[in-house]
């Protein structure tokens, strides 16, 4: 009624991995405990119902389920001329693979106060992951352009609080409040994919990148619009140039998509057989790439905010219409992925 301990341990044995052992006999584990505190005999505070603190520490894993050691094929389809299936490769053999593994350690507490009117809970979490694996160039004389490796380190550290309380408890009327907090942190650490394109940083989709949050977003200094309706990025010396000119030197982080906070607050009303409710959720500290019209997608609200004659940069953030004399795809890039696109994502919402 004091003490509590806990453990398990998993042991995969899949091929995945091929025949060696030191990859294939990799055990999975963790422990914890809990300490009831209150239910000490020396422990006394008559407001207090319940204390427990909490510790526990594992290793989990994750494994590649689309490559492995052996050579995968792809079933196509049905050729009518030769009576026969197509097939193409899937992925090629990959004895390299080994577990993504993540060390985790959590420190919590469980609190009841005045008779249990109030419930609190408080953990904090160390998260170390190591062996990411990722898509990462290889010579392309094989045949493939990139293959699957464990390529990288991650941490991740946070708090999360919640409260739990009845700030009215009568027969025939109840109010229950519910408060949730969370913070997280989190930086890779190493991640040693090869980018040798400013394309492969400043895409649409978030990346991975050593030194940075995960879920990043790069792309280029917004510098403006020209005479001709072309945008412009800065580059590393702070000049102003089209996207055709510059490089990976130039390339800025613009943030991440993955919020800080996370907070949540529920009021719930119970008057005899009537019950009301309703919440509040936000997300803070993360960015998002907005919409815009990049010189081709003309079903854009935007459209007719476009530069459309000299002049119009003075008063427009928003490229001209790309046609087949002056397509310029690196134009349309650069105002995609640039820092003009991106904006606060914080939000709350009932």
């Amino acid at each position: 009624s004091r003490y509590l301990v806990s453990g398990s341990v998993r042991l995969d044995l899949t091929n995945f991995f091929g025949t060696d052992s030191k990859y294939r006999y990799k055990p999975l584990w963790s422990v914890g405990a809990t300490w009831k505190l209150a239910e000490e005999k020396f422990f006394s505070v008559s407001w207090i119902d319940r204390l427990n603190l909490r510790a526990s520490y594992g290793i989990n894993g994750n494994i590649s389920l689309s490559e492995g050691p052996y050579l995968m094929l792809a079933a196509g389809s049905y050729q009518e001329m030769t009576g026969g299936v197509s097939y193409s490769i899937a992925s090629p053999p990959n004895n390299q693979l080994r577990w993504e593994k993540t060390k985790t350690t959590n420190i919590g507490a469980d609190i009841a106060l005045f008779d249990n009117r109030i419930n609190l809970t408080f953990d904090y979490y160390l998260k170390n992951s190591s062996d990411l694996l990722a898509r990462d160039a290889i010579d392309p004389t094989t045949g493939f352009s990139s293959l699957t490796k464990n390529v990288g380190e991650m941490q991740n550290n946070g708090v999360e609080f919640s409260v739990n309380a009845d700030i009215i408890k009568k027969q025939d009327f109840v109010w229950n409040s519910v408060f949730n907090f969370s913070y997280n942190k989190n930086k890779v650490k190493t991640y040693n994919v090869t980018r040798m394109y400013t394309s492969q940083w400043a895409s649409m989709a978030p990346i991975l990148a050593e030194g940075y949050p995960a879920d990043a977003m790069f792309g280029f200094k917004y510098a403006g619009l020209n005479d001709k309706g072309e945008a412009l990025g800065y580059s590393a010396n702070g000049e102003k140039d089209r996207l055709a000119n510059l490089t990976t030197d130039d390339i800025i982080y613009l943030g991440t998509v993955r919020p800080k906070y996370d907070l949540s607050f529920t009021n719930a009303f119970k008057y005899k057989n009537v019950q009301l409710s309703f919440m509040f959720i936000a997300k803070l500290g993360h960015q998002y790439r907005k919409d815009g019209f990049y010189g081709m997608n003309y079903q854009n609200r935007h459209v007719a905010d476009r530069w459309q004659k000299p002049g119009d940069e003075n008063k427009t953030d928003i490229p001209a219409t790309l046609t087949w004399e002056s397509y310029d795809g690196m134009r349309q890039h650069l105002a995609s992925y640039s820092s003009n696109s991106v904006r606060k994502g914080d939000f709350i919402r009932l």
